[in-house]
């Protein structure tokens, strides 16, 4: 699916979202180095979900189609 199908507004949430994801990773490698004690090991990097079994949410309301 294109994100030329999606409304815009659907496709700004989307996109919101994901930089909440790589902002999240970013501040766990900071805090990762600030504080080595408080993680397991190395934060991970985000990744796509799979095709078939990764579901993720996609924020749609009424008032977007609106």
């Amino acid at each position: 699916m294109s994100e030329r199908a999606l409304p815009t507004k659907v496709s700004k949430q989307i996109i919101k979202c994901l930089v909440a994801t790589w902002r999240g990773y970013f501040q766990a490698i900071k805090n990762g180095r600030a504080h080595p004690g408080k993680f397991l090991g190395k934060p991970k990097i985000p990744k796509y979900k799979n095709k078939t079994q990764g579901r993720n949410v996609v924020i749609y309301s009424c008032i977007i189609s609106l």
